[in-house]
């Protein structure tokens, strides 16, 4: 398979490099499926892969004594690849500037020290390619694939009950599906080099990369990944060498047999519903996860169009949501789309490339397109060039990259769900040591830049710097979780008031912390403050309905009825369809005698929906016992089992409860 490799010692020649090192970066890929205690609302942003992998570039950077100029060599060997580097580089860049016009700086600073780490981590993968050849890489990916297949099966093959356990297994194995089809396109080309055909590890590694990505009941994973192994197939049919055609054909039927198997088997002999049922609609009639996605789109959407160049800042998405929903819903009044999501948490657009336009503007977006345009010329370029001599792992890892960027047109994770980064720069760091191989010019001389970018010192600086920045990042969202688990289950305020304030020093953008505080705080009848927390709570991303109603029911207990009135009508401005938050102005405002205002609230409810107004009218002002007695006796009233969202029904009757995350 690798047939010009650098004559060079290996790079990475500190005590940790060895044959342990792929189990090591194995193992920092899977920790997340390792539970651990964390709190019953969880905004700030991801931490143990960020945490464990910075930890892991700094020793390979300062004791590992990595050979950056390697890598740099190879960049410098392609004038498109040496600008990818650079582009790649802007984006990092404007991603920290970012942090001068987010509201919530952690967010964005944690963003971009994972992009900065994400490009010192390329130039260290092609410096381990250039010595070492794709070993340590496809080592990497068997591992990964093996032990997360068998830990798949293992969870399908115990559950008692589909239904109960659907929104655990899809959630678990989802922000794995797209690490999976990125580098399983790899794991199929391994099969097609003689001494790796016959290895029934490799064999094992890539039929279960497939079916754990299947089993992720992923519909934009499967979709992208059956992309990505058509590239595969076709492109290595038409441009690698005519020896690969037979061990081509033998390879694409296998695969076929285990998609069309796996699919049938579900469909046909099991509970479980196969992705093919989730696709075509038959698994889930409803298609509220459809819907949700199409809505936050739209709103993405507007987002841009308020601040089209530069966005809302780095990683800010979620907690700029509410106020683009808000604008929105005032634009399009009759759009019943507004309804949707009323008691969920919208952390991200579901699409990146919107996502990285609305935080990020057409700036942000244009350096982004520029690096992966630049490098599909450069793949084009070389495939016309080279037909006939092209390696199956090249094209194999521009199939697992373009099977990335297709699911992450669909799916919350993508470069957010830091294992799979990782993953999709490893296999661009492979395409990129195949293009230049496949060039022939990777021997050039070393070139003296040791006052540009692309210097050895500077990437060194830049990958120590990212890495000790985004360990530093990571322990302080690791201590702030740890510290509100800590605080939620003391029973009094103080108890748990110091671990909330540590918590939130450690990182004041968790707006989880802040809900749970505020929450501890309304218990101890200390309603002023909890206003205050509430209030923060929903300008750091916490905002779904009952997060506005716990602020006005705090400051109402306050004395403070301005301030009660106004988080209700913010939150029916973020929310205009809320039956919820409008029974709760409706009672609240024929409570201080203002029975004209309060019946044209009753009135607009009504038009939306009269048993819902009525049934949710009922509820607040008497309680669920009542309402459900008069819901007896009248069909225009719904019962409180009737009532959506039904989250905000138990919120609302027990206060301790947070609010309920978007399954993602």
């Amino acid at each position: 398979m690798d047939q010009s490799v650098s004559t060079q010692q290996n790079p990475w020649k500190g005590p940790l490099y060895g044959s342990w090192l792929p189990a090591v970066l194995a193992l920092v890929l899977i920790f997340p499926l390792i539970e651990l205690p964390r709190p019953s609302l969880i905004t700030a942003p991801p931490w143990r892969i960020e945490l464990l992998s910075s930890a892991l570039l700094m020793y390979g950077l300062v004791f590992g004594r990595v050979d950056l100029e390697a890598g740099l060599r190879s960049l410098r060997s392609s004038s498109g690849i040496y600008i990818f580097f650079r582009f790649l580089l802007l984006f990092a860049a404007l991603s920290g500037l970012s942090i001068f016009w987010s509201v919530a700086k952690g967010p964005a600073i944690h963003h971009t020290f994972v992009w900065a780490v994400y490009l010192t981590t390329l130039i260290v993968f092609l410096s381990l390619l250039i010595s070492s050849g794709h070993k340590m890489v496809s080592d990497v990916a068997v591992m990964v694939a093996i032990v997360l297949g068998v830990l798949c099966l293992i969870d399908y093959d115990t559950i008692s009950d589909f239904s109960v356990s659907e929104g655990t297994l899809r959630i678990r194995w989802a922000k794995y599906a797209e690490l999976l089809i990125t580098l399983s396109p790899l794991l199929w080309a391994l099969l097609l080099f003689k001494g790796k055909n016959k290895n029934p590890v490799i064999w094992a590694a890539a039929a279960l990369s497939w079916i754990t990505a299947m089993l992720s009941l992923s519909k934009a994973a499967f979709i992208a990944g059956v992309i990505g192994f058509v590239l595969l197939f076709a492109a290595t049919l038409i441009f690698s060498g005519r020896s690969f055609r037979r061990p081509l054909a033998i390879i694409f039927a296998a695969w076929l047999l285990l998609t069309v198997g796996t699919q049938a088997a579900f469909t046909y002999f099991s509970s479980v519903p196969s992705t093919i049922q989730y696709i075509s609609g038959t698994a889930d009639q409803t298609r509220s996860t459809s819907s949700m996605r199409v809505f936050t789109w739209k709103v993405a959407a507007d987002m841009i169009r308020h601040r089209p160049f530069l966005g809302v800042g780095a990683d800010n998405f979620g907690n700029s949501f509410n106020e683009g929903r808000a604008e929105y819903a005032a634009k399009n009044p009759n759009d019943q789309d507004t309804a949707i999501g009323e008691d969920y948490l919208f952390e991200r657009a579901h699409n990146e490339y919107l996502q990285i336009a609305a935080e990020l503007g057409f700036i942000g977006l244009g350096s982004f397109a520029a690096v992966f345009g630049l490098f599909g010329f450069l793949m084009i370029r070389a495939l016309v060039r080279h037909r006939g001599g092209v390696s199956p792992v090249l094209i194999a890892s521009v199939a697992g990259m373009a099977a990335f960027g297709v699911s992450s047109l669909f799916t919350s994770f993508s470069f957010r769900a830091m294992q799979n980064g990782l993953v999709f720069f490893a296999m661009t760091a492979v395409a990129m040591y195949e293009l230049v191989k496949l060039d022939k010019r990777i021997a050039i001389p070393v070139l003296n830049g040791h006052n540009r970018a692309d210097s050895p010192r500077f990437v060194f600086a830049l990958g120590v710097f990212s890495a000790a920045g985004l360990l530093f990042v990571s322990v302080a969202i690791a201590l702030s979780n740890a510290l509100i688990v800590v605080a939620e289950r003391r029973s009094s305020l103080a108890e748990s008031e110091p671990a909330f304030t540590n918590a939130l020093r450690f990182f004041p953008d968790n707006a989880g912390g802040h809900y749970a505080y505020g929450v501890a705080l309304a218990r101890a009848e200390q309603f002023y403050r909890a206003a205050e927390q509430f209030d923060l709570a929903a300008r750091f991303g916490a905002g779904a309905n009952i997060t506005y109603s716990s602020m006005a029911l705090a400051r109402q207990s306050a004395g403070d009825i301005a301030g009660a009135e106004r988080s209700l009508r913010d939150g029916i401005r973020v929310f205009p369809r809320s039956q919820f938050l409008r029974a709760r102005l409706v009672v609240f405002l024929e409570d201080l005698g203002r029975e004209t205002e309060a019946e044209n609230e009753f009135r607009i409810a009504r038009e939306m929906d009269l048993r819902q107004a009525n049934g949710w009218y009922w509820l607040v002002k008497l309680g669920s016992k009542e309402a459900y007695q008069r819901s007896k006796s009248d069909p225009q009233i719904a019962e409180p089992a009737e009532l959506v969202p039904a989250n905000a029904i138990y919120m609302y009757l027990n206060e301790t409860m947070g609010p309920a995350k978007a399954s993602e």
